[in-house]
């Protein structure tokens, strides 16, 4: 009986961790990948925000959900934009574990999602994208949002702040309105 328990356990396991890199391959097909950001990279981004309690927050390919859960517990009503639905459950369910507060996972391409009333926007994506964003940017957010965007320059905007945390590791750039 313990054997069959093993058996399905390890069956469980192989199709979970199957479906879990099967879901980030056909991520590609949607121009965002999914790419986790270290520990460390998070942190540097959330200090970077400098996000208010009650602020709107919405990350741009939430991917496992670690900004939108850190901005949650700073007291700011987040929101996570992804296409996979493995990961939208896979944020979900680790936030209803952990009860992080004010937070929300859209399973919705980042293009048709409304940011007007951001006070900030995270990303982690590639060129081409964020020269698409660009545009979204310009015509949504208001004046005093902040754009908060790991490794990848938003195209024609200065930074307010280039925040370089190691040398192996990208920059953070920091945007306003």
């Amino acid at each position: 009986m313990i054997q069959l328990l093993i058996l399905v356990a390890f069956l469980v396991l192989v199709v979970g961790v199957f479906l879990f890199y099967l879901g980030m391959l056909l991520s590609i097909r949607y121009e965002a990948p999914f790419v986790p950001s270290s520990q460390k990279a998070t942190k540097v981004m959330l200090e970077a925000a400098k996000i208010m309690p009650g602020e709107i927050v919405y990350d741009l390919g939430s991917g496992d959900g670690r900004l939108v859960r850190g901005a949650a517990r700073g007291g700011a009503k987040a929101t996570g934009v992804e296409r996979s639905r493995l990961l939208v459950f896979f944020s979900g369910l680790i936030g209803a574990i952990t009860r992080t507060p004010k937070h929300t996972f859209l399973r919705a391409s980042f293009y048709d999602v409304d940011i007007s009333n951001a006070d900030v926007v995270f990303t982690y994506l590639f060129p081409n994208v964020m020269a698409k964003l660009k545009v979204k940017f310009e015509k949504e957010l208001r004046p005093g949002a902040r754009v908060v965007s790991y490794a990848f320059k938003v195209p024609g905007w200065t930074a307010k702040e280039r925040i370089e945390f190691s040398p192996k590791r990208p920059a953070v750039y920091v945007y306003v309105r």
